[in-house]
């Protein structure tokens, strides 16, 4: 096995610049933090412990603002192009329920009208989830499936299935 490669990734001591500047230009021929940290992890930790990592490496780009996470919305044509470039601002938008005040023009498959329809025309939830899952979801995620389906029956108690049991034997 090849030394070089060893005193490559685990440089010692002693290859490191005696100076700030030469440990400095030493970690500039990195491309980034990251690469660094790799290839030379105790001139990493040095540039770490004495608060350089920022000054040879600039921070990256920290979180977005609302403000900006709005305006980087709004110079996308469509949810999809959102998504695919920005996902963690979509990811933010869909959370807070403000996709459709960014993108209001999305098809809606159901008017509430129909929606109604729909829940008006089933007799329980299980009827509902298997006619129209997508209702059934609408309905869920407003917390609205007890106001519909309130007089379900309940379940039954470990006696009353016996009951049960026996007359039907």
């Amino acid at each position: 096995m090849s030394h070089h490669l060893l005193d490559e990734f685990f440089p010692k001591q002693s290859t490191m610049p005696k100076t700030d500047k030469g440990r400095i230009a030493m970690a500039k021929r990195c491309k980034n933090r990251s690469e660094l940290y790799k290839k030379n992890f105790p001139l990493w930790y040095w540039l770490k412990n004495n608060r350089l990592l920022d000054e040879v490496f600039p921070a990256p780009q920290r979180a977005f603002s609302a403000e900006e996470k709005e305006k980087i919305a709004a110079s996308c044509k469509n949810r999809h192009e959102l998504q695919v470039k920005h996902n963690s601002i979509y990811v933010w938008l869909k959370d807070n329920n403000r996709l459709d005040e960014f993108f209001p023009d999305t098809i809606t498959f159901m008017t509430d009208e129909e929606r109604m329809e729909v829940i008006a025309s089933c007799k329980s939830r299980k009827e509902l989830r298997e006619k129209s899952p997508a209702t059934f979801d609408w309905l869920n995620k407003r917390h609205r499936l007890d106001e519909f389906f309130s007089k379900m029956p309940r379940r039954y108690t470990a006696k009353e299935k016996e009951n049960i049991a026996k007359s039907c034997k």
